[in-house]
């Protein structure tokens, strides 16, 4: 039963970047994989009544949620804080079933690979659409996906499908190799920034790594399918996304007209984010009621697209103290991984930082995905070490 629970997780991993595109009666795919899931690990845990000890960065998570569900006492907004801390409880449980599961160093490998899988599905779905469909168009994504959502859900699987090719060599290896080109050119499809950022941030540290191992021939010879790689994705990127998408996302780099009016507007929305702040500085004015708070100022109820500023209004001083300290102490588990492992974690990081600054993904589960596996992470590393001291 152990295995069969660990094939429905895999199947929960894999649905996450493609939650939006198979919708069913009942939900997303991913929704009901996590419920079946949910239903079989806790017979799992009726049969075998064995938990392992909750690690510091879960509790954390757990200190996290208790504050946002006695804030429902001092909200603005009694049934927007209900509705948050439901969200938020789901997700720690969902950390919480990561942290069980991924045991060991096999499991930790098929999660990351499960996740470029999923990922490289909702890249050809783009793909389809830009071939298939409506060529004028400027900005692509998968029928109802949110276009900013998704090609960052992308771009967080292109140092992990890098790292199981690159570095692990996995059985797959190859077929990663071949993931990076798709998932890179189904990301800039849709025309965000905040991807052409992660994107870029991805190639630097990609040719980084290549540079970095001494150069003679024999690491030629062995890394021929990397150096095509790179120029392929170059080429390929050239010859295909359209003149306009470019033009957009490259607006970053000019300041042109558009991506300052944006700016514009999101300094607005965050300079009413602070003033909302400081109605209520220590206690906020309760979980997921903020937008309503930054409504009196911003002139609408609008979420920030900033999760650190939605933690600081929802959940004021205590809540972002709160909330940083659980992703500090989840972070913090890279520096037990060894030099090969750690890099591509950081620039995960990176890219997971550009999408919380950018994005509402307090409730994104990609973002506890990856939480979750560096708990687990630090579990499997303290075991690994214990081994070979017996040994």
């Amino acid at each position: 039963m152990k295995k069969f629970v660990f094939y429905l997780f895999l199947l929960y991993v894999y649905t996450i970047p493609i939650e939006s595109i198979i919708m069913m009666r009942l939900g997303t795919i991913n929704r009901i994989s996590g419920v079946v899931l949910s239903i079989f690990f806790l017979l799992y845990l009726i049969r075998h009544g064995r938990i392992n000890k909750i690690p510091s960065s879960l509790f954390m998570m757990i200190l996290f949620f208790l504050f946002s569900s006695l804030s429902y006492f001092w909200s603005i907004n009694d049934s927007a804080t209900i509705q948050r801390n439901i969200i938020y409880l789901q997700l720690i449980i969902s950390v919480w079933l990561i942290y069980e599961i991924i045991s060991d160093e096999k499991k930790y490998i098929l999660t990351l690979q499960f996740y470029v899988f999923g990922a490289v599905t909702a890249a050809l779905f783009i793909v389809y659409q830009f071939l298939f469909f409506d060529q004028n168009i400027i900005r692509y994504t998968a029928f109802s996906f949110n276009i900013n959502d998704l090609a960052l859900l992308l771009c967080l699987a292109l140092p992990i499908a890098w790292f199981l090719g690159y570095e692990r060599k996995t059985k797959y290896y190859f077929l990663n190799y071949l993931f990076i080109i798709v998932m890179i050119f189904s990301a800039l499809l849709s025309g965000s920034r905040s991807v052409f950022l992660s994107v870029s941030i991805f190639l630097l540290f990609l040719v980084a790594s290549i540079i970095s191992r001494k150069f003679n021939f024999s690491v030629i010879r062995n890394n021929i399918l990397v150096i095509l790689l790179s120029a392929s994705i170059l080429l390929f990127i050239i010859n295909n996304i359209p003149v306009e998408t470019m033009t957009r996302m490259t607006g970053i780099l000019n300041f042109d007209n558009e991506f300052s009016q944006l700016l514009g507007v999101r300094n607005i929305l965050w300079r009413a984010s602070v003033l909302a702040f400081y109605e209520s500085p220590i206690l906020g004015v309760g979980a997921g009621a903020g937008r309503y708070a930054i409504a009196t100022y911003f002139g609408e109820v609008f979420t920030p697209h900033n999760v650190f500023f939605v933690h600081l209004v929802d959940l004021g001083l205590i809540g972002i103290i709160l909330f940083l300290s659980y992703n500090i102490s989840c972070i913090k588990n890279i520096l037990k991984m060894d030099k090969s492992e750690k890099k591509y974690w950081v620039v995960l990081i990176i890219i997971l930082i550009i999408a919380l600054s950018s994005m509402n993904w307090y409730h994104n589960k990609a973002y506890w995905l990856f939480l979750g596996i560096l708990i687990a992470r630090k579990n499997i590393l303290k075991k690994n070490n214990s081994a070979t001291m017996q040994c």
